[in-house]
């Protein structure tokens, strides 16, 4: 599970996303609950996008960033060695995009 401090900055982020959308116009909706593969659905009028929004992290060289672009799902059985969950890609066509902001800017993937 993210740190609580990791879960503020997500949360942030999202609430920054949705609100860059709905100020462009679009229609946003953000599913109940944690079986949904994406964060949101955006409404442009034209289509129904999913989108994951995930936090950049700056590297140590101080330049650039990474984007983890996997999801967690938990484990079978949570007493295993490494942790209650793990890290698999996203399955193709889950999402339409991934989106994620560094220095001010929105990235899509």
């Amino acid at each position: 599970m993210a740190s609580p401090k990791l879960k503020i900055v997500g949360t942030v982020l999202e609430l920054e996303f949705a609100a860059e959308c709905i100020g462009r116009g679009a229609i946003v909706s953000q599913p109940f609950g944690d079986n949904a593969h994406y964060d949101f659905l955006v409404d442009n009028r034209k289509r129904i996008y999913r989108v994951q929004v995930k936090a950049a992290s700056l590297k140590a060289d101080g330049k650039s960033y990474s984007v983890n672009l996997t999801r967690k799902l938990p484990k079978m059985r949570p007493q295993a060695p490494g942790g209650s969950s793990r890290s698999v890609p996203y399955e193709e066509g889950a999402l339409d995009c991934i989106v994620t902001k560094a220095k001010g800017t929105w990235y899509f993937f």
